[in-house]
């Protein structure tokens, strides 16, 4: 099994505008192993956005309407 947790903050500043974005993200993902070949793994992320923008977790998903969005992803992988 293999497990993983990141965070990341992003500042950002739109000279056009005179907006600071800023961002906070958060992911924790798992791995689980039912062969040499076999895998089925979670993983979600969420995001936070400040200074006016939207929460944004492009190519993932389309922008969110707020400032919050969570993404769930569950599968099974199969090498061949």
């Amino acid at each position: 099994m293999q497990l993983g947790v990141a965070y990341s903050y992003t500042e950002g500043s739109v000279s056009a505008t005179g907006q600071a974005p800023h961002y906070h993200e958060a992911d924790a993902s798992a791995d689980y192993f039912l062969s040499k070949s076999t895998d089925v793994y979670a993983s979600a992320t969420y995001m936070r956005a400040g200074g006016g923008a939207v929460a944004d977790l492009a190519p993932v998903l389309a922008a969110s309407s707020s400032a919050n969005q969570v993404a769930l992803r569950l599968g099974i992988r199969k090498k061949f």
